[in-house]
């Protein structure tokens, strides 16, 4: 009676029942499906999608946190787009390392890296994607924006004439970007070239009339110029395309102090949008 199980006991422990059936013996065995190991281009592309995702949920919390009037609000905000940039990056990363080809990528680790105040990084993984993949890559216009993002990269690092090299070749392959020229723009005001800034603000609000950015660019512009009676009518109209916009509402306020309008600037200043380092930083 005790015979079999005996057997199969000892068949198992010896490993001969395993065997067995593995080889055919006694019963036939199961088919079984080798399971699919993805190649690297294909975990690549798995890491890219990733990386988008966070960098979706970065921008958006880079937003919340630049709107934000509470200040714990506002660090809290910073701090998780911090960190969904620094998971993107990380994402990124990967993804150029097991296909170096996959230049969206080395776009997006350049992108993650300014954000993240990475500059020489993001000046690598830009220079990367824009000189090894050929002239079709260069003539494409979705490139525009990595050209922008150089040119506000040696914006950054104070090599101005390059930074217009590169905001140049944004606007030849896409002239219709209204945020090139607000990146431009802001280089030939922070350059003390107030005509050429309102021009690029202007044309900025020719492709896009409710961009409420570029009436604060250009608000900033007509300030820098003492036309405070324009500056403040494009904060208005900056106010009432964003009522959250806190910049142009601060900015307005001083505009609205150069004229002796005290009153119209404390009420400004006073906005719930405007955060108090805001004010304290004029």
């Amino acid at each position: 009676m005790h015979t079999i199980p005996r057997l199969l006991a000892a068949l198992l422990a010896s490993g001969a029942l395993p065997a067995a059936l593995a080889s055919g013996g006694g019963m036939s065995a199961m088919p079984q499906s080798m399971p699919r190991v993805a190649t690297p281009e294909q975990q690549a592309r798995q890491l890219y999608n990733d990386g988008v995702g966070y960098v979706r949920k970065a921008d958006k919390a880079d937003a919340d946190a630049a709107s934000a009037s509470d200040a714990g609000k506002k660090d809290k905000a910073q701090r998780e787009a911090r960190d969904r940039y620094a998971s993107a990056f990380e994402k990124f990363g990967q993804a150029v390392r097991l296909d170096p080809q996959r230049y969206e990528a080395w776009n997006y680790v350049g992108y993650t890296s300014r954000k993240l105040g990475n500059y020489d990084v993001a000046l690598a993984a830009y220079d990367k994607a824009l000189a090894d993949f050929g002239e079709a890559i260069r003539l494409d216009p979705k490139m525009a924006r990595v050209w922008s993002a150089l040119g506000l990269i040696w914006s950054k690092k104070n090599e101005r004439a390059l930074a217009a090299a590169n905001f140049q070749e944004a606007i030849r392959l896409d002239p219709k970007d209204p945020q090139i020229f607000i990146d431009r723009g802001g280089l030939w005001l922070n350059r003390g070239r107030f005509n050429e800034a309102v021009a690029d603000f202007d044309r900025a609000i020719t492709l896009d009339p409710q961009n409420p950015d570029a009436y604060t660019a250009r608000g900033l512009a007509r300030f820098a110029q003492n036309t405070f009676e324009a500056a403040i009518a494009d904060f208005d109209q900056a106010i009432a395309l964003d009522k959250r916009n806190a910049e142009a509402y601060k900015r307005r306020g001083i505009a609205r102090l150069a004229q002796n309008n005290v009153d119209a600037a404390i009420a400004d200043v006073d906005q719930p949008n405007v955060p108090a380092d805001l004010v304290a930083a004029q």
